[in-house]
């Protein structure tokens, strides 16, 4: 994927903080669609609605979001299946459900990789080591 390919729905997306999953067709193309969390059962959204309030996010820092947005494009240049969930003051890029990188405005923590030479943390290390601090949380066994 060249750089003028890069998806501007997901740039635009993540520019709004708003969370989003990647995936791939069979013929290769990106796919990009909201999060929608992980469900046991069948809720209706509206169900949901009245639960849940809706809190303000605080703006994350901008640098944050450039990181975020050179993450994705890396990760889509290798075709790699994502989750890029917004919080209130951080933003988890997950891969499944025991590997993920959590970013903070001062801290980056990685967890469920045994070293820093696995993919696709591989593939992200440089932006990690240029953002801040990165901690590497080694897997439970």
């Amino acid at each position: 994927m060249r750089k003028e390919d890069f998806n501007t729905d997901i740039a635009e997306m993540i520019r709004e903080c708003r969370s989003v999953t990647v995936d791939y067709t069979a013929d290769g193309r990106p796919q990009i669609s909201p999060y929608r969390g992980i469900r046991k059962g069948t809720i209706e959204e509206k169900e949901i609605r009245k639960v849940v309030r809706r809190r303000r996010r605080k703006k994350l820092p901008k640098r944050l979001i450039d990181l975020c947005l050179k993450i994705a494009r890396r990760l889509m240049d290798e075709k790699i299946k994502f989750n890029m969930i917004f919080g209130r003051e951080e933003v988890t890029i997950s891969f499944d459900l025991d590997h993920f990188v959590r970013l903070y405005k001062d801290r980056i923590l990685i967890a469920g990789f045994n070293n820093l030479n696995e993919h696709p943390i591989s593939l992200i290390y440089e932006f990690l080591k240029e953002y801040g601090e990165v901690k590497i949380l080694r897997p439970l066994k």
